[in-house]
Formats: C-alpha cells, sequence, structure tokens
C-alpha cells in the first residue's frame, strides 16, 4: 500500500527525508558541470555563425551595410 507511493514521490530537496528520498546521488558541482557542457557548445555555434556569415558574404548572398550615416 503505502510503499507504492513511497518510490513514486520526487524529491526536489533534503527537506523531505522522512519521505524516504535517498539524497546521498545528488550532484554537488551542478553549475560547474553546466559549465562545462554550455560553454564549449557555445563557441563552437559562434565558430560555425562566423564561418558562414562569411561563406555567405563572400558569395555575395549577404553583405551587411553600414547605415551608421542618420545624420
Amino acid at each position: 500500500g503505502q510503499s507504492f507511493f513511497r518510490e513514486n514521490v520526487s524529491c526536489p530537496s533534503r527537506l523531505i527525508v522522512s519521505m524516504g528520498c535517498d539524497t546521498g546521488d545528488q550532484t554537488h558541482f551542478g553549475l560547474i558541470r553546466i559549465a562545462l557542457v554550455v560553454v564549449p557548445f557555445l563557441y563552437v555555434g559562434t565558430q560555425i555563425s562566423k564561418n558562414f556569415a562569411a561563406l555567405l558574404e563572400e558569395h555575395d548572398i549577404f553583405v551587411p551595410e553600414d547605415d551608421d550615416d542618420d545624420d
């Protein structure tokens, strides 16, 4: 009866220890791991977009115009 409900309880914090939540498997370096994944992919995406923009500009498909003369 009650063991069925204990297995399906999600435990977002350490305050719910009495419900049978195992808090030993939590990662302590969550932000560091996120940064180690996000930063390289962000850099690779930046390089790909820069190369693609240069390719489009080289083939005169997209040429940015300097419209800074709004006097």
